[in-house]
C-alpha cells in the first residue's frame, strides 16, 4: 500500500475539479489506488422524479455518464503522468508509471 500515492491521486482529482461532493472515492489498492464513483446524489432525485416510468432502471444505470466519467478520469491521470485503467466494475485503478514511459 502506498499512502503517498493515494494522497497524490486525491490531489490530481482536486486540481481537475473533482473535489468534495463529486461522489468519487479514493482508496489504496495493492500498489495503486482505486477510484470509485457513488452516484447516489444523482440517482435518488431521478428515481423520485420518474418513479412511475417503466424505464427508470435505465436512468439508474447511467451508463453514458459512467462511460464519460471513466474516459475523463483516464485522461486526467495519463496527463498527470500516471498509469490508469478501467475495471469491469466501473472503477479506475491508478498506479505510478514505470520508469522510462
Amino acid at each position: 500500500m502506498d499512502a503517498g500515492l493515494t494522497r497524490e491521486v486525491q490531489a490530481v482529482l482536486a486540481r481537475a475539479g473533482y473535489g468534495p461532493g463529486s461522489g468519487l472515492s479514493v482508496e489504496p489498492y495493492g500498489e495503486g489506488a482505486r477510484i470509485g464513483w457513488n452516484a447516489d446524489a444523482l440517482i435518488r432525485p431521478s428515481i423520485t422524479a420518474h418513479a412511475a416510468d417503466p424505464e427508470v432502471a435505465g436512468l439508474v444505470r447511467m451508463e453514458g455518464i459512467r462511460a464519460l466519467l471513466d474516459r475523463a478520469l483516464l485522461s486526467v491521470f495519463h496527463e498527470a503522468g500516471f498509469t490508469a485503467t478501467g475495471t469491469p466494475e466501473g472503477d479506475v485503478l491508478v498506479t505510478r508509471r514505470a520508469a522510462g514511459h
